[in-house]
């Protein structure tokens, strides 16, 4: 009985939770960068591409997914991504867009990503409570949230989904991560 309590208590000390059914993603550390030396940055499941012509373009620095269950039934799918410019900072006015792409069997599925948008309920993911449920133009932060019930998606599936994330500014320079869920 004590091995247990103490097992909840590094649990819950650690900020870890139970996830409703559905997948969650790791949780909000940089995203992989393969340095093309041979060797990773940081370790992680993620996979790395990238054009940058001169040395510039847009740099992927978190990504998330997740898919939780809303209050009222069904499951909701949210994305968000973290986006810099190697031109110095977040300058997103040079960013054009962040797109999602999921791929699972022989499907797939595209969404946009928004710079300024606010989530609303019962939309208002539980990972996008670290913004508030909102990103501001130029804020660097990119989102969408979608209802599972209009997409092709299925939260509570063993489906493996590889989700490719991508950034492109207006020079057609671009940066690509892939999670697995």
């Amino acid at each position: 009985m004590s091995s247990k309590l103490i097992t909840l208590a590094l649990v819950f000390s650690t900020g870890c939770h139970f996830a409703a059914e559905g997948y969650v993603a790791e949780g909000r550390g940089d995203v992989l960068q393969d340095n093309h030396h041979g060797h990773e940055e940081e370790e992680d499941t993620s996979l790395f591409d990238q054009d940058h012509q001169n040395g510039h373009g847009p740099i992927l620095v978190d990504t998330y997914t997740e898919c939780w269950r809303l209050p009222e039934g069904g499951y909701g799918w949210y994305f968000d991504a973290t986006v810099e410019h190697t031109s110095g900072g977040k300058y997103v006015d040079q960013i054009e867009s962040v797109w999602v792409d999921i791929y699972f069997g022989n499907r797939n599925i595209t969404f946009e990503l928004y710079d300024e948008v606010t989530l609303n309920y019962p939309l208002d993911a539980p990972g996008a409570e670290i913004f508030d449920y909102q990103t501001m133009y130029d804020d660097g932060v990119w989102m969408r949230s979608e209802y599972e019930n209009t997409t092709a998606l299925d939260c509570n599936s063993s489906t493996a989904y590889d989700i490719y994330t991508t950034a492109y500014d207006y020079e057609g320079n671009y940066q690509t991560v892939v999670e697995y869920l």
